[in-house]
């Protein structure tokens, strides 16, 4: 019990006890709040980084045209970890509007089917800020729609498409490449975050897109995009695709197709991680100064409690559980303001906008989004705080084994 008392008048005593707890607290919750908001933008740019991109992506070598797509997505549906896989017609081609044309990346979807729309029509709904109907409507012919940053085209525009294809296979001529040319209805413009996709990307009907890269006789096409149940890794589902359909097609994980930007992303948060980190290892150096300062003022005191008997350990305890409590006290602290700063962060900064007018401390619009994005992992959250907890303990190490060091009579003379 007297290690408890002693320790808690120890830090009671001394104003120096509030500024480390203090240094403490400004680590951990800076921290907590840093790294939370940059693994929320990790989170959101692996999702924008995929665009169109489904979880796995099914093509044949030099880009070949895939017949028969259907028996070719029910196999594989058949595999574990599957959701659900359907055709895609990719290619590069014109977008033409009176005598303005330019390069674009069309996709071509079957608008009907609800897994093969529902990210399109999630940047429509993203562009639009609300709810749409979906389906497009038949009377809009071939409803296209455009990247939000495409400079053609304004919604009801009549637009054409030019590309040079392969002729069909039941052609009686030679298969030779010629311009191929199909028309379609500006539907509406789509917001997917990724500046390429908005500013090359366009989406036709599944039928017109056929028909533009003849893919129409019979109908077939020239990807096959696959999404898979959460928790489902994609490279290792890529594999079973691959083992399942054989060596005729290449099944690739979207993140190994974006494997340069989701490493850059992980390395730039772990080097973000480790200089936060130092701010706590500052703040064990200040509670180490602080324990040290009291051993020294208590000298006289700790001299007389091993003179009465008091032992090394009992001594030890008392700097061990100073230094413990520190860090308990500020990762408590910390963890208790900074999260439900963390769920009104965006509040915050509206108001510090609206106050000050300046853009507080966060440009939306450098990261394309419409506000501070935040993920909180509690494993994380305990990491952090635990971590604070046992750099305090450590600094504790230090003035514990001084005090011990001191002889009783050497302490009563000099205290």
């Amino acid at each position: 019990m007297y290690v408890l008392f002693l320790a808690t008048r120890y830090l009671r005593s001394l104003w120096l006890t509030y500024l480390a707890v203090g240094m403490v607290f400004a680590g951990v919750f800076a921290m907590l709040v840093v790294l939370s908001v940059m693994w929320g933008l990790e989170d959101f740019t692996r999702r924008t980084l995929r665009g169109p991109l489904s979880d796995v992506i099914v093509s044949r070598p030099h880009g070949l045209r895939m017949d028969e797509t259907g028996v070719l997505c029910g196999r594989i549906r058949a595999v574990a970890g599957v959701k659900a896989a359907w055709p895609v017609v990719e290619g590069a081609g014109l977008i033409r509007q009176g005598s303005y044309s330019r390069g674009v990346q069309i996709y071509g979807l079957d608008y009907a089917d609800p897994e093969a729309s529902r990210e399109l029509r999630r940047f429509v709904e993203a562009k639009r800020k609300k709810a749409v109907t979906w389906p497009p409507s038949s009377t809009d012919g071939a409803a296209v729609f455009l990247g939000e940053h495409l400079d053609i085209g304004e919604e009801g525009d009549e637009v054409d498409f030019v590309t040079a294809a392969e002729s069909p296979s039941y052609s009686p001529t030679p298969t030779m490449p010629s311009v191929s040319r199909v028309s379609g209805k500006v539907a509406g413009r789509f917001l997917s975050r990724s500046y390429w996709e908005d500013a090359m990307g366009v989406y036709l009907p599944l039928a017109q897109a056929q028909r533009l890269f003849r893919l129409n006789h019979p109908p077939c096409a020239n990807r096959l995009h696959v999404r898979l149940a959460d928790g489902i890794d994609d490279r290792a589902a890529a594999i079973a695709i691959q083992d399942a359909l054989g060596p005729d097609y290449r099944a690739m994980g979207w993140s190994r197709i974006a494997a340069q930007q989701v490493e850059m992303l992980a390395v730039e948060n772990q080097i973000i991680a480790v200089i936060m980190a130092f701010m706590i290892v500052l703040a064990g150096f200040g509670i180490l100064a602080v324990l040290n300062m009291q051993v020294t003022h208590k000298i006289g005191e700790i001299g007389l409690l091993k003179a009465l008997g008091g032992g090394r350990l009992g001594v030890a305890g008392i700097f061990l559980l100073s230094g413990t409590a520190i860090g308990l006290v500020g990762a408590s602290l910390a963890v208790a303001l900074g999260l439900p700063f963390l769920h009104h962060i965006n509040g915050v900064n509206a108001w510090l906008m609206s106050t000050l007018g300046w853009e507080g401390f966060y440009m939306a619009r450098a990261y394309g989004t419409d506000g501070i994005p935040v993920l909180i992992r509690p494993g994380a959250v305990v990491a952090i705080a635990g971590g604070a907890v046992l750099a305090s303990a450590l600094a504790a190490l230090w003035p514990a084994w001084r005090a011990t060091r001191l002889h009783p009579t050497e302490a009563l003379r000099n205290g």
